[in-house]
């Protein structure tokens, strides 16, 4: 018997199913992205009421940045996955790595503002429309994009940009350049996700001590609707930030198991074709679909 030729074939048909699972995976997430945030972005362009509230800028800022992962990202990952390979040359792959950095850090960027502009209106009622006019709302989300960007051309600009296969998408290879790696890791960790995460609980403590001590009414459905969008994101985001984490950490791309990496970023991708259905409980949103 040709037991050593039984088990290549063993283990080519497995590869063969896990890619193809994890396509299927991507495919699914991709439609669901692409589709929901379609839907928001029409809603949110159709209704001049939504627009015309900071809330409907901000999250129509978010739907643009979930559905840019999904037909550019996501689509590329899914492509390669299938084929066990990266086949759109390093020009895409650049690109690539450089958008799906840009578009993590518009949500979460997003998500903080949001946050801070719900803690204003409760907390600030009175000088609130001063100090968060629909031109800032518009300067804010503008900066979101500017500063996903920058961090995002970093990797580009100093070439450590190659495909990741447990990553599935082109990504920073941590063990190159070191220091260098190590300060923008480190760098875009503060600034682009636990600075808004202390944003996000600071705003929402001073909103519940608020409540607590007055009778005012407030938008409840919108208040969950919101808690909800950062609480999928955390959920969604922090197993992928993590993983970046550990690699600079341990100075190894082997110090996180590959499944793991494969897990996180399964899930990053399933927060854009989340965030439309928690939209979908917002009665103006309903109204304008």
């Amino acid at each position: 018997w040709n037991i050593s030729g039984t088990n290549v074939s063993q283990n080519s048909s497995w590869r063969v199913l896990q890619s193809s699972s994890l396509a299927s995976a991507i495919f699914l997430e991709l439609l669901l992205g692409i589709s929901g945030n379609r839907l928001v972005i029409a809603a949110k362009v159709k209704s001049a009421k939504l627009l015309k509230m900071n809330s409907g800028v901000l999250m129509l800022n978010l739907a643009l940045s979930d559905l840019g992962c999904s037909v550019l990202v996501m689509s590329s990952s899914m492509v390669s996955v299938a084929t066990r390979g990266w086949v759109f040359g390093p020009v895409w792959c650049n690109l690539v790595c450089l958008l799906n950095y840009t578009f993590i850090i518009v949500s979460m960027g997003t998500l903080g503002i949001i946050s801070l502009d719900c803690c204003v209106a409760v907390v600030c009622a009175t000088s609130y429309r001063c100090l968060f006019s629909p031109r800032v709302m518009v300067l804010a989300c503008c900066a979101t994009w500017l500063s996903g960007l920058v961090f995002g051309a970093i990797p580009v600009f100093f070439h450590w940009v190659s495909y990741d296969t447990a990553e599935m998408i082109c990504a920073i290879q941590w063990d190159q350049d070191f220091q260098r790696v190590v300060v923008c890791t480190l760098t875009a960790f503060v600034c682009c996700f636990l600075v808004p995460i202390a944003i996000i609980l600071t705003s929402y403590s001073l909103m519940l001590r608020t409540f607590q001590e007055s009778s005012r009414k407030f938008n409840k459905k919108l208040a969950e609707m919101i808690i909800a969008l950062v609480v999928v994101y955390l959920v969604c985001y922090t197993p992928f930030a993590l993983t970046k984490v550990l690699k600079v950490a341990r100075r190894s791309m082997n110090a996180v198991p590959a499944w793991l990496s494969t897990v996180a970023s399964i899930m990053a991708f399933l927060n854009c074709g989340l965030n439309p259905l928690i939209y979908s409980t917002n009665k103006e949103f309903q109204e304008a679909v």
